[in-house]
């Protein structure tokens, strides 16, 4: 009996497989830098509600959600994306693409980022960010991914340049820019 169960569970886990391998289907990804905002904010539950609203709208078949809450998009050394490109490469033809709200919610890495697209389309994942939607057929449109992706790198460097400034103009005006030696309060 328990044979006869397992093999009906073999055989209709292996017609649901086929059926999704016909049907358009799509990850999700959601991401935040900061535990803060994967706390406190509405963050990750807006860009996952707006994937899930586009999904319905285009007919495609939310397959899985992944989400990295407090993680950086500097490098894609993140738990959950690694765990998104695992179920990729183990269910190859399964996932027709990978969607993200926005190209900072994928990366803020530009050449990782195009890295990472390379590698996905081999596995036969088209990368789409659906406020920022490109017609990848049309070759002048990697100009404007490569705009989408770099900016917010750029950003990214430019925050750090001025977090690096006011740093040092405070320790020249003589305040701690950490914590206050033994003896101070903080």
């Amino acid at each position: 009996d328990s044979c006869f169960t397992n093999w009906v569970t073999l055989i209709t886990s292996y017609s649901q497989r086929l059926k999704l391998r016909k049907m358009a289907t799509a990850i999700i990804y959601t991401r935040v830098s900061t535990d803060d905002q994967a706390e406190k904010g509405f963050s990750l539950r807006d860009q996952k509600d707006k994937l899930e609203k586009y999904c319905s709208s285009k007919g495609l078949e939310v397959i899985k959600h992944f989400e990295d809450d407090g993680y950086s998009a500097k490098t894609f050394n993140r738990p959950q994306f690694n765990s998104l490109l695992d179920y990729i490469k183990k269910n190859k033809g399964l996932v027709k693409k990978l969607l993200v709200v926005k190209w900072d919610r994928f990366s803020r890495n530009t050449e990782a980022s195009f890295s990472m697209i390379k590698q996905l389309v081999k596995l036969g994942v088209e990368v789409e960010a659906i406020e920022q939607k490109l017609d990848n057929t049309v070759p002048e449109n990697l100009i404007m991914k490569a705009l989408y992706l770099a900016i917010p790198e750029v950003e990214n460097l430019r925050r750090s340049l001025n977090t690096t400034t006011g740093m040092r103009r405070a320790r020249r005006e003589g305040r701690y820019v950490s914590t206050a030696p033994y003896g101070f309060k903080n």
